[in-house]
């Protein structure tokens, strides 16, 4: 005696193609200080940024990027957990939010008061002595932009 079985896999074709295609659409997500803005002086922001993560011959490196970069691990979990074949999100969105969870981190990271403490004359000049805080600028700048495959 002999059985036929027939399978129907069009659903998994389907679904095999979807995240192919889905996945070859996001290559990554880019945060921080991604289009070069300037103060009202004319200073780059870009610049800014460099300058204050590694100092220079006036100025004490504060790294507020590479601390934020210990989270690495975190935001790999992230994606992870939240990207699965039966998700409603899209891989851009993970992307997208995996951003702003970055952008977050180096938003606090700004906010913690990075040690060492500004001189004297920094603070008498800009009224406050929180470190890399004197406008906004900088850590209201900070930029998400999600990578696509535009092949």
């Amino acid at each position: 005696m002999t059985f036929k079985v027939k399978i129907d896999i069009s659903d998994v074709n389907y679904l095999c193609d979807r995240i192919k295609k889905e996945l070859k659409s996001v290559k990554g997500v880019r945060v921080g200080y991604i289009k070069d803005k300037r103060y009202p002086n004319g200073f780059s922001l870009i610049h800014n940024a460099l300058v204050q993560e590694y100092g220079n011959e006036r100025i004490p490196p504060r790294p507020f990027l590479r601390r934020t970069l210990k989270k690495r691990d975190e935001w790999r979990m992230y994606v992870i957990e939240n990207y699965d074949v039966d998700s409603k999100k899209t891989l851009n969105q993970i992307a997208l939010e995996t951003g702003m969870i970055i952008k977050r981190d180096i938003q606090r990271s700004i906010d913690s008061n990075i040690p060492p403490p500004n001189a004297k004359s920094t603070v008498k000049k800009k009224g406050s002595t929180h470190t890399l805080i004197d406008t906004g600028t900088l850590r209201n700048s900070v930029q998400i932009e999600v990578i696509r495959d535009n092949g």
